[in-house]
């Protein structure tokens, strides 16, 4: 099985959330780890966002089997929410998702939320008029699945350091190293 890793949009190599937490999942999971890259996005508010991540999804659908996990931050979270719909998933982390908050994820086994109030970017995608991005980042999930965990990122769980915003869990190298190896371990100890 593999563990893919999707970043979010107006991400170069140097900002990329979900490159700099995959060095722990290496070091970690015993799965294969996977960086995939969809190239630098503009923020669209309108339905056309949805119809290039469902051809993101589309194309990450090509690499992915049934049964692989994905890590993603911001956009990649809507991404793998469209591709979950069609490919069924193990597990799912998101951190600050940019996607509505009630979405359901009843094709992955097990999933894991990161929010926290002060996400102010996540909260500007809720403008995006007929597309799935909304606010999870900042609100939580608010459905009803059992199936999904989530950590207030400003209170968490583990004695991990509290951090708030949109990409706060790379910003320095004590929480990134702290917060990916987290995860990681959260990816490992939540197999079937």
């Amino acid at each position: 099985m593999t563990i893919f890793c999707v970043h979010g949009i107006h991400t170069d190599d140097k900002d990329n959330v979900t490159a700099k937490l995959a060095p722990a999942f290496r070091q970690v999971c015993d799965e294969d780890v996977m960086v995939w890259k969809y190239g630098y996005a503009l923020a669209l508010t309108t339905g056309l966002t949805d119809f290039l991540n469902e051809r993101r999804a589309a194309k990450l659908a090509q690499s992915i089997k049934p049964g692989d996990s994905i890590l993603a931050h911001s956009n990649g979270c809507a991404i793998a929410y469209l591709l979950q719909n069609t490919v069924p998933l193990d597990r799912l982390i998101l951190v600050q998702p940019a996607l509505d908050a009630w979405r359901t994820f009843d094709n992955v086994r097990k999933v894991l939320v990161l929010y926290n109030e002060d996400d102010e970017v996540v909260a500007a995608s809720t403008f995006g008029f007929c597309s799935a991005w909304g606010d999870m980042g900042k609100e939580g999930y608010t459905g009803t699945l059992k199936n999904v965990e989530q950590w207030n990122t400003k209170a968490p769980p583990h004695l991990l350091p509290p951090y708030s915003g949109h990409s706060g869990v790379v910003e320095d190298d004590k929480h990134r190293q702290q917060w990916s190896m987290a995860l990681a371990r959260w990816m490992t100890n939540n197999k079937e």
